[in-house]
């Protein structure tokens, strides 16, 4: 399949078409492909809708049979990682053999979801090493979601070897044109994994991934030149990419936004920051939001509000708003401090 092919080396605008036409024939590797274009679609824009679309484009592939085992071991990888599954139904266990069949017959898609059947053990026993074996198995055919996995898998570990792997497979990625894969560049530039640490070409990395579509490239941007503290220029160079980040729905940058216009006692845009985060469900913000109303600052007091926040914040494992409820007296000078009450 041209379009199958395609897809694989991340030639996404030329497969569309006739895997659309394909996946509206029930056809189980459209659908897969379909699935996995929405899936990254809908992470990078956090748009609810393209991932639902994702999902319906999995589901509608799931009857048993080879031709949509893809788009089954899609589904069981989405719950959470593959962590809410037992791993040991009969359906999981057919699927994995299937797959295992599949990738033993060069099948690259599923090598790649084999890989996952074995780090999760859906379906079979755990085995990371030979996960990772079925992954660099794909990733040597070009295979751009392969790559992008056994980078993320590299990324986790500390040695020279690892950091250099992951170097090479966020070069190889930027060069196919997958945003993560210049995000990826633009990290090791940053730390030095694998290369010379040279912020000037994480700068280049970071901004070639936001301009592919990578949102959380802009909030690397704001932090690298909040960095550089003192110069005006990277201040608000800062700035614009706080809320060129904040425009893209990081609940993150609207909080360091909030800081900012506290800062300079500009209290109105400080709430209208603050609560873009809290609305975004960033716990600082939760916990910030909560705060100002329970002050009145830039907004009507409101305490019982307030203090709803501030619990919210709490409960998803803030460990000031914990500090808070515990010693609201304590806290209560650098708060108004911080945020210039």
């Amino acid at each position: 399949m041209e379009a199958e092919a395609q897809f694989i080396h991340y030639q996404l605008k030329e497969a569309m078409p006739s895997l659309m036409k394909e996946g509206q024939q029930n056809d189980g590797r459209a659908l897969y492909a379909l699935g996995q274009i929405f899936l990254t679609q809908g992470i990078y824009t956090g748009d609810t809708r393209t991932l639902l679309r994702s999902m319906a484009a999995f589901s509608k592939g799931k009857e048993d049979s080879e031709e949509k085992v893809l788009c089954r071991s899609a589904c069981c990888t989405m719950e959470v990682g593959g962590l809410s599954r037992t791993g040991k139904t009969e359906d999981d266990v057919a699927m994995a053999d299937a797959l295992s069949r599949m990738a033993e017959g060069g099948d690259v898609l599923a090598m790649t979801e084999w890989a996952a059947c074995l780090l999760y053990g859906t379906g079979t026993e755990k085995d990371a090493e030979e996960s990772l074996s079925w992954l660099r198995c794909a990733a040597s055919q070009d295979y751009w979601l392969a790559r992008l996995r056994l980078l993320q898998t590299e990324r986790l570990k500390e040695d020279r070897e690892s950091r250099r792997d992951v170097f090479n497979q966020a070069n190889h990625l930027a060069l196919m044109g997958v945003p993560d894969g210049e995000f990826y560049l633009g990290e090791c530039y940053e730390a030095g994994w694998g290369t010379e640490p040279a912020w000037n070409k994480a700068v280049h990395h970071y901004e070639r991934a936001y301009s592919l579509g990578n949102p959380a490239a802009a909030m690397r941007l704001a932090n690298g030149y909040l960095r550089d503290t003192g110069n005006e220029e990277s201040e608000a160079k800062a700035m614009e990419w706080l809320r060129l980040a904040d425009e893209k729905g990081n609940g993150e940058a609207s909080y360091r936004l909030g800081k900012v216009y506290a800062s300079r006692g500009e209290k109105e845009k400080t709430w209208a920051a603050v609560s873009r985060a809290c609305l975004r469900n960033y716990p600082a913000g939760v916990f910030a939001a909560g705060f100002l109303q329970m002050a009145g600052c830039g907004t009507k007091q409101d305490e019982k509000q307030g203090m709803i926040k501030i619990r919210l914040a709490a409960q998803m494992g803030y460990i000031p708003a914990q500090m808070y409820l515990k010693n609201p007296e304590n806290m209560a000078e650098r708060l108004i401090h911080d945020w210039n009450v």
